[in-house]
């Protein structure tokens, strides 16, 4: 019996000391012999990855820890483990775990089961320093309190480039008895004197020249200047008293202004140089490219500095950096050698050599992890430019001459400009005045047809589209005609006296029923007064009808429109504000140029805003737009309307102002079906934000169609994936995105890629016709369309996709993985087979239960399915477990009896049915038939 309890009690210590062993990884402590010494804990100490950094410290402590290599990644929590044997007592234990961003040390307790956690780092708020920022990282323990029984612990994040350059430096432990053993240290071997003699340096060169810029107003001197600040802002973080007072702020404040310093130092010489070379009047195109690369450090150092603030543990940034850096030197490195081997004075060729000599230093620098050898050239650049400036002064004046006789070139070149206008001005007014007459021939008659009682009224429909359509061009002709007379000179203000807020009012109330359609909230705010005005009735008409119609042709639905108009000073001051896409600064710079559109993807013509401005400028007015770029847009005129505004004006006799305006239509889009009279009817959806266009197409095709119908690319992306059409038709220009995006969206998606698109625009030309089949359209059509062509080309796209989807159909459901059909599609179809091959043989296996399977709705599985093979996603299942129930018949000898139930079939007498329907025979001739084959 004693021998029994003493077999156990030790199968049960060895289990014990295995599973310890285990936990512990046989983690090897580290013997310490020694005072005063540095024990480097790199062959000691384990390592655990939290790749979500969201690990506690106790449950870290019951993780699996690895010994080796590993690699670093900012957006991860790295552990560390390690233990420590002293042969030798002291006061104090120094842990220094290199120079690190973000760190907690765990240290065990003597004197209870808990550890003592210790925040470190540069980057922890409240770290001050004496000597040198190495000191943010090291801990200080008493000997006596911690328990060497049990391993020590160190969590370590990398926010910064130091950070992670720094990260696998070797961890150090240090026994001694004296408290200030790091202070002498790092008195003894610290380089943060050496920084601060190189900064006031530098510092030093920046206010010279900072004072000579303000003395003589040469930019040069300027440019040179901050590219020394920048400098000077890059190192100064390892002088203690400015670390310590950055920190007291923010922790992270250094580490930004350190990258912006990097980045600008770069733009600011590299500018210093473009601009002292001169590079605009002797290399003009490296001076464009110049350009863009300054442009392109702001933009990358404003993006990098977000990027850093809003994902301080991105992966990749240090490495983002880095490319940005060697980008820059590489591209530097060629202009300054180019230049170099060009002709140039003496001053020229020393320029270039000092550049070089600093990008020599900056790559010495990264190469040896050393910043001395860059900042030594810094020092000798700043000698050889002192140099370079006090010679320069002699030869400023050869080029005040040459930039006069670059100032009369431009001027030349303008008034080439102003005579090119004259011509295109009086272009426009003769073809203007060509078309007025047609217009007046095709309205007129389409009046007395809509006036006709007799007609049915689909037909009165579409002459009121007509109509309406002839309007809007003789509207845009119009407007024409008024440019055309404004550059002539022949449009002259007829001012008159009247009530100007009762006109407004009127205008603007004239579009309550055009925002209604629209569902938009229209809010008109005037501020209606007795007091009469002067001005031109006609100008104030068209600008007020042009800023509102503008803003409802550009509002969503659901948006907002607010008109403001009051007179305060002699002053008219008229605001249309509205939501939806505003305008960036370059849009609201052109956005009254002439024929201007904001993007490619806009129908406008770009003539009511030109003519908008010119007319308030005939007023002696002004216009202003303001725009939030995803928000909103906002025009504000203000127009004089006292009568000593007008004194060389032509006066009318004032008449009772007549505030009526016949408003444009602006129909309400189509309701997009989403039930169907008849489901055998193949399913088109039209993407066409015109609403006359969507409504013709609608009725050309829905006597053969079941019809969807969306305004905008991304609706028309959306209802795709939702309901799967047959056949989708689009126009090329939408806002939001456009039919080419639409296109190239529906044909990479496994569950649209089949769909036959044709694109339909007002766009002509062989290349836009290779750029729309180019991105995968079946087939392309210009505007204005024939709509028996449109039909028949749909009607060919459909008969093709039928003639493919028998071929699938038969393939698929013999040899499914044998049948050649495109890419997507391909892989749609292997992920249903994957699927079958699991859930094929449960009798309770749904379509639904197929369909989340896919990962697609119900709804998709069986339009796609429908679309490939003819067959319902039900029909589908059935065919498969056929084939799988004749493939056993075939290769087993399971009982006939059991073959449909083996395959997913509850009932016997219906798989009979079935397999007969598919093979034309019963399962048991089919097995005879096929025994010992």
């Amino acid at each position: 019996m004693k021998l029994h309890l003493l077999l156990v009690f030790g199968f049960i210590t060895t289990i014990s000391f295995c599973q310890k062993q285990n936990n512990e990884h046989f983690l090897s402590p580290l013997i310490i012999e020694k005072l005063d010494e540095f024990y480097e804990l790199q062959d000691y100490v384990q390592y655990y990855i939290d790749k979500n950094r969201s690990l506690s410290f106790e449950e870290v402590k019951n993780k699996k820890f690895s010994s080796g290599e590993f690699p670093v990644n900012l957006n991860h929590s790295y552990w560390f483990k390690f233990k420590l044997k002293p042969n030798k007592e002291a006061d104090f234990l120094l842990v220094c775990p290199a120079m690190s961003d973000l760190l907690t040390i765990y240290v065990p307790q003597i004197n209870s089961k808990n550890y003592r956690a210790v925040e470190l780092g540069q980057l922890k708020k409240g770290t001050t320093i004496h000597i040198d920022i190495a000191e943010a990282s090291v801990l200080s323990n008493d000997y006596k309190s911690i328990d060497f029984s049990r391993p020590f612990y160190i969590k370590k994040e990398a926010v910064t480039d130091w950070g992670e350059i720094y990260f696998k430096n070797p961890m150090f432990v240090i026994l001694t008895d004296n408290k200030d053993f790091i202070k002498d240290y790092m008195e003894i071997y610290s380089l943060s004197d050496k920084f601060q003699v190189y900064s006031i340096i530098i510092f030093m060169s920046f206010v010279f020249f900072l004072v000579n810029f303000l003395v003589s107003k040469d930019k040069n001197y300027l440019n040179y200047s901050l590219y020394l600040l920048t400098t000077v802002l890059i190192f100064i973080f390892r002088i203690p008293y400015v670390f310590n007072f950055f920190n007291s702020i923010e922790p992270k404040l250094f580490h930004y202004i350190r990258v912006f310093s990097i980045a600008f130092a770069s733009g600011f010489y590299f500018y210093f140089v473009v601009s002292f070379l001169n590079f605009k009047q002797h290399f003009s195109k490296l001076y464009k490219w110049s350009i863009i690369t300054l442009k392109g450090i702001c933009l990358f150092t404003a993006l990098y500095i977000i990027l850093i603030i809003v994902f301080p543990f991105f992966p990749y940034k240090v490495l983002v950096m880095n490319i940005f850096k060697v980008s820059f030197t590489l591209i530097s490195l060629y202009i300054f050698i180019f230049l170099l081997f060009k002709k140039g004075d003496k001053i020229y060729k020393a320029v270039l050599i000092s550049s070089l000599l600093l990008i020599l230093g900056n790559f010495l620098s990264i190469v040896t992890n050393s910043s001395f050898f860059f900042l030594n050239t810094v020092l000798i650049e700043i000698i050889i430019f002192t140099a370079i400036v006090s010679y320069n002064n002699k030869i400023n004046s050869k080029k005040r001459f040459e930039n006069k006789l670059l100032l009369e070139q431009e001027q030349i070149n303008s008034q080439n400009l102003i005579e090119i206008n004259e011509v295109k001005s009086k272009f426009f007014a003769n073809i203007s005045h060509e078309f007025r007459t047609p217009l007046t021939l095709i309205s007129n008659p389409i009046d007395e047809i809509i006036e006709d009682e007799t007609i049915s009224e689909e037909k009165r429909q579409k002459f009121i589209m007509a109509k309406r359509n002839s309007d809007r061009l003789l509207s845009l002709v119009n407007q024409l005609l008024d440019l055309s007379k404004i550059d002539a000179g022949q449009l002259k203000l007829h001012i008159q006296k009247g009530n100007i807020q009762d006109l407004i009012s009127g205008l603007a109330e004239s579009f309550n029923y055009s925002a209604e359609q629209n569902t938009i909230d229209y809010d008109v705010n005037i501020e209606k007064k007795d007091e009469e005005s002067w001005f031109d009735k006609d100008a104030v008409e068209k600008i007020t009808v042009n800023l509102i119609s503008n803003a409802i042709k550009y509002t969503p639905k659901n948006g907002s429109i607010i008109c403001k108009s009051f007179i305060k000073n002699d002053k008219l001051y008229f605001s249309v504000k509205n939501t939806g896409t505003g305008l960036t600064k370059i849009e609201i710079e052109n956005i009254f140029i002439r024929f201007y559109q904001t993007d490619e993807q806009n129908q406008g013509t770009g003539v009511g805003l030109a003519l908008v401005k010119e007319l308030v400028e005939l007023h002696k007015g002004t216009i202003k737009v303001e725009s939030n770029a995803h928000d909103w847009i906002d025009f504000l005129v203000i127009l004089p309307v006292d009568k000593e505004s007008f004194k060389n004006e032509m006066f009318i006799d004032s008449t009772k102002i007549d505030s009526t305006y016949k408003v444009p239509n602006f129909e309400k889009a189509l309701e997009i079906d989403d039930v169907f009279e008849n489901n055998d009817k193949p399913i088109l959806l039209l993407v066409e934000d015109n609403n006359d266009i969507r409504t013709l197409l609608k009725q050309t095709f829905e006597a053969d169609f079941n019809i969807l119908t969306a305004e905008n690319g991304q609706l028309g992306i959306d209802l795709a994936l939702e309901r799967v059409p047959d056949i989708i038709i689009s126009d090329i220009m939408m806002p939001v995105k456009d039919g080419v995006t639409l296109t190239k969206v529906l044909k990479k998606n496994e569950l649209t890629n089949h769909i036959p698109i044709i694109l339909l625009t007002a766009k002509a030309g062989e290349i836009n016709e290779i750029k729309g089949i180019e991105v995968g359209a079946d087939d392309y059509i210009t505007k204005p369309f024939n709509s028996k062509l449109l039909k028949t080309k749909a009607f060919n796209l459909l008969e093709i996709r039928r003639k493919l989807q028998s071929k699938y159909r038969q393939e698929i459901i013999l040899t499914p993985k044998d049948v050649a059909i495109p890419n997507l599609d391909e892989q749609f179809l292997n992920k249903v087979q994957q699927v079958l091959e699991v859930k094929l043989t449960e009798s309770c296996f749904s379509v639904e239960d197929f369909s989340k399977s896919v990962g697609v709705s119900r709804m998709q599985l069986h339009r796609k399915i429908k679309a490939l093979t003819g067959l319902s996603a039900s029909e589908f299942v059935r065919s498969q477990r056929l084939k799988l129930a004749a493939e056993l018949l075939k290769t087993s000898n399971i009982n006939i009896s059991q073959v449909g139930y083996s395959v997913g079939f509850n009932d016997h007498s219906y798989f009979a049915k079935c397999f007969k329907e598919t093979f034309n025979c019963t399962p048991t001739a089919y097995a005879t038939k096929h025994d010992g084959k």
